[in-house]
């Protein structure tokens, strides 16, 4: 009995305590149990490598390091069992071979360590000294700490530490920013399914959560003032959708590079106020993003930032952005329209390549459109090019789905291919600022019929218009332009239409003369009978090139001023460029010439003119008057209908005053007739001075058949 009682008493002395810790393996629990004698072992348990489960005594799960012996009745233990381990509080009790290890707390439930073997007497005098398994199996009722550690800067890491739970969760809390994580981070990021970061924490160092393919939730307090680059590179790959929320009042100004590139479960991401800088590629490939807001105080949307966003369908773009990167938007494809604020003074190389815009509006801030920036755009039909923009990059609208274009006299410079492979593209207005078109910039536009060359330009690049198979009708105004043998290589060229007086320099030009039967003079203008058939009148209009009358024909500038309209002739008969002009001749067919003048639009005498014209034919712009004559009233401009067309080449009158006015008359009356003794009212149709029809004419001076009467 006394032996027994000493055995109890040395059973009853055991203590055991637990604890997570690192070591080389990775996270793991130490349950540390120790005799009255001082000795003591260890057991280890491995958390995150354990293969398999206990079901019963004697079933393979983990093998472990054996113990030291601590019991008389269990020694040389060479195999440890192990099902799962817990942190919490420990107690211990022996009944007999038996020891029961109690955990309490975050991790509840029981762990048996047995002793186990044939012959066992626990009242024996001699020691049991075989070799026995020893299996532990506890069962989880809840999250408990697998790792932690401190992650603060150099000097300071104990400031900021991380924790991470058996759920998945990694908590990271302190003072101060986030150690950077370059070569790797002390976490293993497969594990991790949520992040929540504590108010206190400054910053997130650079790569701290990078490939974290199962995070679904993130959480950022008000006092992170820095995303740092890559911090979520490749996070949350997995099927579940990945939200990130930022608390209220954020001190948040930037997201650093690739902070969430590649993030292709992130659907939404809101955007503090506070934020001035999103640097490149910050949100490229998120492809289940959505929306996005950028907020007042950016200046500029970075390099790839929004890059294989394929589900993005709005940007909201602050007035604060003054340029958009390179390939910021490109493969967007769901992103149909944009708003670009005309604070956008450049749209870089690449910015909405392959994006699914329908139409876009360029501000008349910008001043140049970057290379590639809507090629293979194949929905955009549409674009306007203001005239603030000097250059378009190489390919810049290669293969987009453009019908139409107008390149505006501000673009002096349009790089190789910039237009190549616009299949829909019907027609093309150039600027007459550019000297010349380059190589491939029209090259297989397969629906362009016809095409006019300013004549600024002096030189038609090799394939600029290579395979265009329904070219048929060129026009060119410049007075010389070289070609090369390929210029119109594929084009079913049948007319080329050039100034009168260049006929023949065309036909005989290098390259041009394989054309020679097919160049002609620019058709002569129609003019229609004025007040006999003596004098022939018109308009016209052209803003790609200066030209000249022939002898017969007058040239006149229009003033409009209140409601007095006055001619002025231009000595030289030189119709500058971008100017409206009447024309009064001797004959109904003006035949134009070029002219050699280089000055501004208002040189010759064009300083004051209120005609204004048009290159297509066009509706009724609103308050439009044309030349046109009446029997009654003669020639004059008179106010069209709303639905009125104004055709092509033809210079126009706009007239917004309060008088009604029907026309506006030439003064060509010889002289004023005096009607004394006439009624007040009479059998003529008669007008007033601001054209208005007078029903009931007093006394005074009006227009009647087209001439200043007196009615006394």
């Amino acid at each position: 009995m006394k032996r027994k009682l000493l055995s109890i008493l040395a059973l009853l002395c055991l203590t055991v305590s637990g604890a997570w810790a690192d070591n080389e393996q990775g996270p793991t629990y130490t349950i540390t149990l120790s005799g009255c004698d001082n000795t003591s072992f260890n057991i280890t348990v491995n958390n995150a490598t354990l293969p398999y489960v206990i079901d019963k005594i004697g079933e393979l799960s983990w093998k472990l390091d054996a113990p030291t012996v601590i019991h008389p009745y269990c020694q040389d233990f060479t195999n440890v069992y192990v099902k799962s381990g817990g942190e919490g509080k420990v107690s211990v009790d022996w009944v007999w071979n038996k020891m029961t290890i109690t955990i309490t707390g975050a991790f509840q439930g029981k762990a048996t360590i047995q002793c186990d073997g044939e012959g066992y007497d626990p009242y024996s005098d001699d020691p049991f000294y075989e070799s026995r398994d020893i299996y532990v199996t506890c069962v989880s009722n809840g999250p408990y700490t697998v790792a932690s550690g401190n992650c603060g800067t150099s000097g300071h890491e104990a400031e900021v530490t991380w924790s991470l739970n058996s759920d998945g969760v990694l908590t990271v809390s302190g003072t101060g920013d986030m150690n950077d994580f370059d070569d790797g981070t002390p976490w293993s990021s497969s594990s991790i399914t949520s992040i929540v970061i504590e108010s206190g924490v400054t910053s997130i160092g650079e790569f701290a959560f990078e490939g974290c393919s199962n995070l679904t939730t993130v959480s950022i307090p008000a006092s992170v003032t820095s995303i740092s680059q890559y911090a979520f590179n490749s996070c949350g790959n997995s099927a579940a959708t990945m939200t990130v929320s930022i608390a209220a009042e954020s001190s948040l100004t930037t997201i650093g590079n690739s902070a969430f590139t590649d993030c292709s479960s992130l659907s939404s991401f809101n955007i503090p106020s506070g934020v001035i800088s999103i640097q490149a590629s910050a949100f490229k490939g998120c492809s289940s993003l959505t929306s996005v807001e950028i907020p007042h105080g950016v200046t500029e949307i970075s390099t790839t930032t929004f890059r294989g966003c394929s589900s993005l369908t709005s940007v909201e773009i602050p007035n604060s952005v003054t340029s958009i990167g390179d390939g910021a938007f490109r493969e967007c494809s769901s992103l149909t329209s944009v708003e670009i604020p005309n604070s956008v003074t450049s749209i870089g190389n690449r910015a909405f390549q392959s994006s699914g815009l329908t139409s876009v509006t360029i501000p008349n801030s910008v001043t140049t459109i970057g290379q590639y920036a809507f090629e293979s755009c194949n929905s955009l039909t549409s674009v306007e090019i203001p005239n603030s923009v000097t250059s378009i990059g190489s390919r810049a609208f290669q293969s987009s789905g453009l019908t139409s274009v107008e390149i505006p006299n501000s673009v002096t410079t349009i790089a190789a291919r910039a237009f190549e492979g616009c299949s829909d593209l019907t027609s093309v207005s150039i600027s007459n600022s550019i000297a010349t078109i380059g190589s491939y910039i029209f090259k297989g536009c397969g629906k362009l019929t016809s095409v006019e060359i300013p004549s600024s330009v002096t030189t038609i690049a090799n394939n600029a218009f290579k395979n265009c198979s329904l070219l048929t009708t060129l026009t060119v105004y410049a007075p010389t332009c070289s070609v090369q043998a390929s210029s119109f290589s594929g084009c079913n060229l049948q007319n080329i239409y050039v100034f009168s007086d260049v006929v023949d320099d065309y036909q005989a030009a290098s390259n041009w003369s394989t054309y020679s039967t097919k160049i002609q003079a620019i058709p002569a203008l129609s003019a229609n009978e004025g007040a006999s058939n003596t004098e022939y009148w018109t308009t016209y209009y052209n803003d790609l090139a200066n030209a000249t009358a022939p002898e017969g024909t007058q040239v006149f500038k229009v003033a409009l001023s209140g409601d007095k309209l006055t001619l002025t002739e231009i000595s030289d008969r030189v119709i500058n460029k971008s100017q409206g002009v009447v024309l009064k001749s001797n004959s109904p067919s003006i035949t134009l010439a070029s002219a050699a003048r280089t000055g501004t639009t208002d040189e010759g005498g064009y300083e004051v003119n209120s005609l204004t014209g048009t290159m297509s034919s066009i509706t009724n712009p609103g308050n439009a008057y044309v030349l046109n004559k009446t029997t009654t009233n003669g020639v004059g401009f008179y106010k069209l209908s709303a639905s009125g067309t104004i055709g092509a080449n033809k210079a126009y009158l706009t007239y917004d005053g309060n008088l009604a006015r029907e026309f506006f008359l030439f003064d060509e009356a010889t002289g004023i007739e005096a009607i004394e003794n006439e009624p007040l009212t009479i059998d003529n149709v008669v007008y007033d001075l601001q054209g208005r029809r007078v029903a009931q004419p007093a006394k005074g001076l009006y227009i009647v058949n087209g001439k200043k009467v007196i009615i006394k």
